[in-house]
């Protein structure tokens, strides 16, 4: 059995890989429809859908539905968010 915090700690990291996993469905067109109006200097188009998906993970991760944006507007924001700076590290 394990100790109550690791077990907990895992629980969280199922939870949000299965909210990623569900909203991947949702919103997937969203990273894409994102990721098709940069272009990344050296890079490739694939590697703006895997910087979008970053962002996608980072809007579950840290989404609080006690505040008045929906899910879908933060994880706009976040998945541009995530582009840009990767755009802008490049």
């Amino acid at each position: 059995m394990l100790p109550v915090n690791i077990a907990s700690s895992l629980f969280v990291t199922v939870l949000v890989i299965a909210l990623v996993l569900a909203y991947f469905c949702i919103t997937g067109f969203l990273v894409r429809k994102k990721a098709r109006l940069y272009f990344l200097e050296g890079g490739d188009q694939e590697d703006l859908l895997q910087e979008g998906m970053l962002g996608l993970f980072k809007a579950v991760r840290e989404y609080d539905p006690d505040r008045s944006a929906s899910f879908f507007t933060f994880a706009e924001l976040c998945i541009t968010r995530q582009i840009i700076t990767a755009i802008k590290t490049a």
